[in-house]
């Protein structure tokens, strides 16, 4: 029984055998053109095409090997296929033969190629072919009838087309990326992953000033961040390869030495398989826009400048009308209390004149004595009032060109009975060649009066001799006017830094009987010469009253 199992397995194995050596034997013929023909099996039975003219056609396509060749039968039986036409479509060459061309053509062009097929004559047509991976092949298909029995064959060689469309793409896209270049308002380059410029559009060379194309990036452009750090290229490189760079703001140094603000983009160039080969950079001018900018922005400051200017200019005037206001309401009342004591004394003293005077037998001292106060307060009250008209007097009476030095030897002549009776030690150092001034000789010569008058005042009290010192020499103020400078320090007691604050409001005084006056006087004579005054507490003792002068008043 093992026996009976065994024979069939051995028949069939040598069937097998014989069946693989009549293939291979064959497929031999068939290479070799030694086979008159084809079996191929159907419904209907075996069908022998024969091969006549096999010898000749094989030749043909022996001829161009760089193509496909096939013999086909008018159906699109492949009776004979060169290595050429297998390798095309992926198969080996034993699957290709007694195939059907319409299996190795894509779906979409098989009306085409049937059509194609059932012409006579030599024919072209394009077409594509399908791969066993299930790609496809731009292919020319020429055809050319071959007698073969009676239903005749078909000689049909196959061009690949992928190359000349892969070069003719490549042609069209040069003429495309020229043609951009060319016609690109922005400045364009194409950057190899070196740092070199293969290529550049006009405006690219316009910007930089010269040729770019050839030259390194670097070389050409001298990038800056808005931050001032320098973006070198391969910076930009790294930059654009992680992500693209669109429109940051930079500055580029020209060869020529122009510096321009710039739009920077650049993205990064691969190959189809993904490889780096540099990036395109485009750089767009905004220097004008830059400058619109800015010259709007400054504008804009100026306004507000403006804006602000008379707005304070409006505010100091406002508070000036205050300040004028609380001055008048303070030197009103500071003008009813130094009138009304001396016009009180006058009323007290003329109601006891009048009661001595009214008595059976009066008392003439007595009336005597109410007059002489009556007199003194009178004179006093009179001199309140010039001196509150002094210190109203804004005007200044006609002015002259002169030297503020004699008007300080004028002054210190008129005070020359009061300095000798006090015990003081006058110094004088005058600046030589001053210039001359125009300015108000009275109205000056009582400013410097009424400064000696209150050093010797606050020496007074002070024993043992004092120095009076007397400058004057040349000033510059804050603005660059040129003018001069007039200083009395004394010895004498000195203020505090409250009444420092205070000494030159009207009617400000810490001394018995005096009416606080002299520097208020001052200083409305000083401003209305276009200077100022102030004061300043000496170190070990004293106080220094200094004021300056301009050449010009009111320049």
């Amino acid at each position: 029984m093992a026996g009976r199992k065994r024979q069939p397995l051995t028949e069939r194995i040598r069937d097998l055998e014989q069946r693989l050596a009549q293939a291979e034997e064959t497929l031999r013929a068939l290479r070799a053109g030694e086979l008159d023909g084809v079996v191929h099996g159907s419904a209907d039975g075996d069908r022998i095409h024969p091969l006549a003219g096999a010898g000749e056609a094989y030749r043909v396509m022996v001829e161009g090997m760089a193509e496909g060749a096939l013999t086909l039968t008018a159906g699109g039986l492949i009776l004979f296929s060169n290595e050429r036409f297998a390798t095309m479509i992926g198969r080996p060459l034993e699957g290709v033969i007694g195939s059907r061309i319409q299996d190795c053509i894509d779906p979409e062009d098989f009306e085409k190629v049937a059509s194609f097929l059932r012409g006579t004559g030599r024919r072209k047509v394009e077409a594509r072919l399908k791969t066993r991976a299930g790609a496809t092949v731009p292919s020319y298909l020429s055809a050319e009838n071959l007698p073969a029995g009676g239903a005749g064959s078909i000689c049909l060689i196959v061009t690949d087309l992928s190359e000349q469309k892969r070069n003719a793409e490549i042609v069209g896209a040069e003429k495309l990326a020229s043609s951009i270049l060319e016609q690109a308002a922005e400045a364009m380059v194409v950057v190899d992953t070196g740092g070199l410029i293969n290529r550049a559009s006009r405006s690219a060379d316009e910007l930089a000033g010269l040729p770019v194309a050839g030259r390194t990036f670097d070389e050409v452009f001298q990038i800056s961040l808005v931050s001032g750090r320098s973006y070198p290229f391969q910076q930009i490189l790294a930059t654009a390869r992680a992500r693209p760079i669109h429109n940051s703001e930079v500055t580029v140094a020209t060869p020529d030495g122009r510096k321009i603000d710039l739009l920077l983009g650049a993205a990064p160039l691969s190959s189809p398989g993904f490889e780096l080969l540099g990036c395109v950079v485009t750089l767009i001018d905004i220097t004008e826009r830059k400058r619109t900018e800015r010259q709007q922005v400054e504008l804009w400051a100026r306004e507000r400048n403006l804006a602000a200017e008379r707005a304070l200019r409006e505010t100091e005037a406002e508070l000036a009308r205050v300040a004028r206001a609380l001055s008048v309401g303070e030197l009103a009342t500071s003008i009813a209390h130094e009138v009304n004591q001396p016009l009180a004394a006058v009323i007290t003293n003329a109601e006891a004149a009048l009661r001595w005077m009214g008595q059976d037998s009066p008392n003439l001292d007595e009336v005597r004595k109410s007059l002489e106060l009556i007199v003194k307060d009178g004179n006093r009250a009179s001199e309140v009032i010039r001196r509150i008209r002094e210190f109203l007097r804004k005007e200044s009476r006609e002015r002259d060109w002169l030297d503020i030095n004699d008007v300080i030897q004028e002054a210190l002549a008129l005070a020359h009975s009061a300095l000798l009776k006090s015990r003081i030690i006058l110094q004088i150092e005058l600046a030589e060649d001053l210039p001359r001034m125009c300015g108000d000789r009275i109205q000056l010569q009582q400013v410097i009066l009424n400064l000696i008058v209150n050093s010797l005042e606050a020496m007074e009290s002070v024993g043992g001799p004092r120095d009076l010192l007397v400058t004057s020499r040349r000033f510059t103020d804050s603005n660059g006017q040129p003018g001069v400078l007039v200083s009395v320090c004394d010895a004498g007691t000195g203020v505090t830094p409250e009444d420092l604050q205070r000494i030159f409001e009207a009617f400000f005084t810490r001394k018995t009987g005096g009416m606080g006056l002299g520097l208020s006087i001052s200083r409305s004579i000083v401003e209305a010469h276009g200077g100022r005054i102030w004061a300043e507490v000496n170190e070990t003792a004293g106080l220094t009253v200094q004021f300056s002068l301009p050449l010009e008043p009111g320049r």
